[in-house]
């Protein structure tokens, strides 16, 4: 939820009402279940605008202000509007003293929308579509309803409100659609475009991409889920402090953000000979095998709701991938061996996804393809750090 700026709210502040804006001179008892049906439609946001609604108390209707004196007090009945009970759910709020342009000073209250409405007032839905707050009908409550389900979804195929059909690559669809739906089954698919992505769970109910399909095929997937890049560093030496040899952020689509980062990988990792064999043998530093399954793992089983990328750190004597997230119960710390006895997705629909892509060979059994990977190459076993909100593969270089 993107919070508004103190600029942006000035401007709120003086402008036209709105959706989004409502403004009163003072709080008065007469006033109170006025304004707490207007933050109860602000939170139901019935129209997708995914901003939080602001009431500004100490401004008059023409926009200018009343000269009321903002103290603690004022702030606290702003809060209680929300606290008293009145609002269920209650939504989240937050209250402070704003400074206009002239110097003089009003109170704000931003309500955020609900990830689960209908929010009800006293047991009735209002919602707002311009400056006035009204009662909700029942296509509303419908509406509303609707998104309450798209919301207890799992992140992966809930929809993106802020994104529209305009920001799925029309090329990558296509090319995921003929790589995940057999030839024979596409040509005796007639149903429209926009069902067949429905089902493939790309875009969700109102035809919005699901983050599902801007990860998999978005133009832009960053723009959106603000982390979902990868940080690729390579160091000289063993330490974080070492010089720097390469860095790249690698960001986009996973269909083509996953080639960038296995050609970086792959250009990275050199192949030595062993002499020591009555033949020569190639081996590389680290197998192919275990670098593509370390990386999807990452890839699959992090939390994309966290402020964090994925961090792969090339060192001398090792790599390191962290991915955002703890691991999802009941994988434990302990489960992450040679034999994999458990198995958990936090995003159960991006790990078929790989699998019907390619790019994992079967679902469970990355951790398991990492140390087989690791000791045919013959580098040591690889190391997994699990804290609450990340996990880290460390593969260590083959001995030379």
């Amino acid at each position: 939820m993107e919070p508004w700026t103190d600029d942006e709210l000035c401007v709120l502040a003086t402008d036209l009402e709105s959706p989004l804006a409502e403004r009163k001179r003072k709080v008065t008892r007469d006033e109170k279940q006025k304004i707490q049906r207007t933050l109860c439609a602000f939170a139901n946001d019935i129209l997708g605008l995914q901003r939080p609604g602001v009431l500004f108390i100490g401004i008059d209707d023409d926009g200018t202000p009343s000269g009321l004196s903002v103290d603690d007090k004022v702030l606290q009945d702003l809060g209680n509007f929300v606290l008293s009970g009145a609002l269920t759910p209650r939504p989240a709020h937050h209250t402070r003293p704003l400074t206009l342009p002239g110097g003089q000073r009003c109170a704000v209250l931003t309500i955020d929308p609900h990830p689960l409405p209908p929010v009800r007032f006293n047991g009735d839905v209002f919602v707002r579509r311009g400056p006035q707050t009204t009662k909700a009908t029942v296509e509303d409550e419908r509406r509303l309803a609707e998104r309450n389900r798209a919301g207890q979804l799992p992140f992966m195929l809930r929809e993106a409100w802020e994104a529209t059909s305009d920001d799925l690559d029309d090329v990558l669809v296509a090319r995921y659609v003929e790589r995940v739906v057999g030839q024979e089954t596409r040509a005796l698919n007639h149903r429209p475009l926009a069902h067949q992505l429905r089902a493939l769970k790309l875009v969700g109910s109102t035809g919005r991409p699901t983050h599902l399909g801007l990860l998999l095929a978005g133009c832009d997937p960053h723009a959106i889920l603000e982390t979902s890049y990868l940080q690729f560093i390579r160091h000289r030496g063993t330490d974080r402090t070492s010089p720097i040899d390469d860095q790249q952020r690698l960001d986009g689509p996973l269909l083509t953000l996953l080639e960038r980062a296995l050609e970086v990988l792959e250009a990275w990792n050199g192949h030595p000979i062993e002499t020591s064999a009555a033949r020569h043998v190639i081996h590389p530093i680290y197998p192919a095998r275990a670098l593509r399954e370390a990386l999807v793992n990452a890839v699959v089983h992090r939390d994309y709701e966290l402020p964090s990328p994925i961090y792969v750190r090339w060192f001398a004597d090792r790599i390191e991938i962290t991915s955002p997230g703890g691991l999802h119960p009941p994988v434990t710390g302990a489960s992450l061996t040679a034999d994999g006895s458990e198995t958990a997705y936090r995003n159960e629909r991006l790990a078929e996804a790989m699998v019907r892509l390619g790019y994992a060979q079967r679902f469970g059994l990355g951790v398991v393809q990492i140390h087989a990977a690791m000791a045919e190459n013959g580098n040591p076993p690889p190391r997994f750090e699990v804290g609450e909100h990340h996990v880290q593969v460390t593969l260590p270089a083959r001995p030379v």
